[in-house]
């Protein structure tokens, strides 16, 4: 396997990372713990709890979305670098 197609498995898989973590259930719990579910000072500090720890899990998955990006951009270096060497030396070999 080439380092190009590496670096796009690898950003693939960090997008399919990234799409699991957007469906968490985490993600949904402030739903159900809600005022009509509970309501009490313990209720409000686990709520506050639950949205920061969402807001970690979605930034989790932009940073993975990122790193994706980062990936494919190397893998498109890597190529460019592969394409020209053969040039190169196919120029050389005439």
């Amino acid at each position: 396997m080439s380092t190009a197609q590496h670096l796009r498995d690898r950003a693939w898989g960090a997008r399919a990372v990234a799409a699991r973590l957007e469906s968490a259930p985490l993600l949904s719990l402030d739903a159900y713990a809600g005022a009509d579910t509970w309501q009490c000072p313990a209720a409000d500090e686990f709520l506050l709890c639950v949205s920061h720890y969402q807001s970690q899990l979605l930034g989790a998955a932009e940073n993975l979305r990122w790193q994706a990006v980062v990936l494919e951009r190397q893998a498109d270096e890597h190529e460019a670098a592969e394409t020209a060497a053969v040039a190169a030396a196919l120029a050389g070999a005439v």
